[in-house]
């Protein structure tokens, strides 16, 4: 849906719609810029110049906002255990992925890429993935996880590493 065609527009709006970051600025919402495509969707929003809330009106297409972009923090955690310790322990470790630009409405699905097959890979739709898996005294597991995030127009990719990890003193 694209932005409205009258009433009242805002910064804000445009933001919510292409992407960015408060506090901004209407200098960076020029068409083929870091968030607003070159596309005919937005052929009313200048490449330079004067730019203006009126340019936005109706422009955007169905097309969403600025480039989908996905990152991902990596997932690690370590247990210690005096000894006598048990020979193995399981272990647990969260990770998070982030999505900004495109149209805004994110949706993700996993797969494993590299590693341990005993960290569970995701279920669809989880940002905030845990990570459980046995591990013997002494060792570490470790994976790469490959989140796909898509608004519904487009995908991007992120990879997150997995590293669960058990250890006596």
């Amino acid at each position: 849906m694209p932005l409205p065609s009258s009433g009242p527009i805002s910064l804000a709006m445009i933001r919510q719609f292409y992407g960015g970051a408060a506090p901004d600025s209407i200098f960076e919402y020029y068409r083929g810029g870091a968030y607003v495509p070159n596309t005919a969707a937005n052929s009313a929003i200048p490449t330079s110049g004067a730019i203006s809330l009126f340019n936005f009106y109706g422009q955007g297409g169905s097309g969403g906002g600025g480039s989908l972009a996905a990152s991902s923090s990596s997932a690690n955690k370590t247990d210690t255990l005096p000894e006598p310790a048990p020979a193995s322990r399981t272990v647990t470790a969260t990770g998070s992925v982030s999505a900004s630009g495109g149209s805004g409405s994110y949706t993700c699905t996993w797969a494993h890429l590299s590693g341990s097959t005993a960290i569970p890979t995701p279920g669809a739709n989880v940002f905030s993935p845990s990570f459980s898996a046995t591990v013997a005294k002494n060792d570490t597991l470790t994976a790469v996880k490959r989140c796909t995030v898509s608004d519904g127009i487009s995908s991007v990719t992120t990879d997150m590493s997995v590293n669960l990890a058990y250890f006596t003193t």
